[in-house]
């Protein structure tokens, strides 16, 4: 099992790539019952060291 944390310098696509995501996302979704979808965590920070993984966070109708 690989235990190590990868922190990265602050990469500008992480919001295109959560975009791209939130697109693919909605488009599968009824816009009935998902009011909100946000980008979250330290890769939504402009210029904040993060670990790699863009998080997100929906919020119900």
């Amino acid at each position: 099992m690989n235990t190590n944390i990868a922190v990265v310098s602050y990469n500008s696509d992480w919001p295109h790539q959560f975009n791209k995501e939130k697109q693919a996302i909605l488009a599968h979704l009824s816009k009935e019952n998902v009011a909100a979808l946000h980008h979250i965590g330290s890769t939504s920070v402009p210029q904040l060291c993060a670990k790699p993984i863009v998080d997100m966070l929906y919020q119900l109708n």
